[in-house]
C-alpha cells in the first residue's frame, strides 16, 4: 500500500455526546474530520477557570511519547483531529483524564510519511501502563483495560463515551482493511486509573 493511498481520517467520538455513524474524511487532504455530532448534542462550554490540561501521553510498551493537542468541534460539528501525525488529540469538551466520565483521545494510524502515533496501538494488552502528564507537571497513571474493534459503519457502545461514572481514558484510531478510500474498522482501547478497583470497569 503506497503512502498516498494510506491517508486516513481517524474516527473519533466525543465523551458524553450522542454520536452518529463513524465518518471518514475522503480525498487527499490531511485528515481532520470525525463522526458527525448533532449540533443539539454539543456540550456547554466548561468553566473558564484556569485548570491544568493534558500535554503529553506516554505509552512505554509501544514507544508512544506524544504531545497532546486540545481539539474541539469543526464548523461542521465534527470533532477535529491533530494536524500533526505525531500528536494525539484530546477533546477538551469532555472529561479531563482521570476525572469522572470518559476522556477521549484520538490519534492517526499512519500518514503520507509512514506510521503515525497510534500505528502500534493494536499491540497493547490488558494491564499495560500508560500516563498522561498535565501542564502543571503532575501525571495521571492508567492501565489498559479493554481493546475492541468496531466497524466504521457501526454505532459504538454508548458507555465508551459517557459524561459521568468511573474515570476512563478512551484511545481511538483506525483499523482493519483499507478499501482504497478508507479504513473499514476502528480500534478502541480503554484504560482505567492505576489502582482502580476491577469492578469499576470502563
Amino acid at each position: 500500500m503506497t503512502p498516498g493511498r494510506r491517508l486516513l481520517a481517524v474516527g473519533v467520538l466525543a465523551a458524553g455526546l450522542a454520536v452518529g455513524a463513524w465518518v471518514l474524511a475522503s480525498g487527499r487532504q490531511p485528515p481532520h474530520v470525525s463522526p458527525s455530532l448533532p449540533a443539539s448534542a454539543a456540550s456547554p462550554a466548561r468553566s473558564p477557570a484556569a485548570r491544568a490540561g493534558p500535554v503529553r501521553l506516554r505509552i512505554p510498551v509501544i514507544g508512544v511519547d506524544a504531545p497532546v493537542d486540545e481539539v474541539g468541534l469543526t464548523p461542521q460539528g465534527d470533532l477535529a483531529t491533530p494536524a500533526d501525525p505525531g500528536h494525539v488529540g484530546w477533546y477538551r469538551g469532555g472529561s479531563r483524564p482521570g476525572e469522572p466520565g470518559s476522556s477521549v483521545v484520538d490519534g492517526h494510524l499512519d500518514w503520507w510519511s509512514g506510521p503515525a502515533v497510534f500505528a502500534d496501538l493494536g499491540h497493547l494488552h490488558a494491564g499495560d501502563p500508560l500516563s498522561v502528564t498535565f501542564s502543571d507537571g503532575h501525571a495521571a497513571a492508567f492501565r489498559i483495560s479493554t481493546m475492541a474493534t468496531y466497524s466504521a459503519d457501526q454505532r459504538p457502545p454508548a458507555q465508551l463515551f459517557r459524561a459521568d461514572g468511573p474515570p476512563q481514558l478512551v484511545l481511538i484510531t483506525c483499523a482493519g482493511r483499507w478499501d482504497g478510500t478508507r479504513y473499514l474498522d476502528r480500534l478502541v482501547v480503554t484504560a482505567r486509573p492505576e489502582g482502580a478497583p476491577r469492578g469499576l470497569s470502563p
